[in-house]
């Protein structure tokens, strides 16, 4: 539910920045790869983190701890 992909370009520059955020593991090389191919370009800069490491793996745990926080935000 709280997965993304965010592309941010500048083509000016001839620069792009696509930020990856994800709640389940995924194949990272072969992101990269689909990145380098549709971009067409070999270039990049790549940082990784882990993040969300505390949050419960149970879906439904996880979507009430969710919803609190919303809750606590407006």
């Amino acid at each position: 539910a709280e997965s993304h992909i965010s592309i941010h370009t500048f083509p000016e520059k001839g620069y792009f920045s696509i930020d990856i955020f994800s709640c389940k593991e995924f194949d990272i090389p072969a992101a990269l790869e689909i990145i380098k191919s549709f971009f067409g370009t070999e270039d990049l800069e790549v940082q990784t983190t882990s993040r969300g490491t505390e949050f419960p793996r149970d879906i439904g745990m996880a979507g009430a701890i969710t919803a609190s926080q919303r809750k606590r935000l407006y």
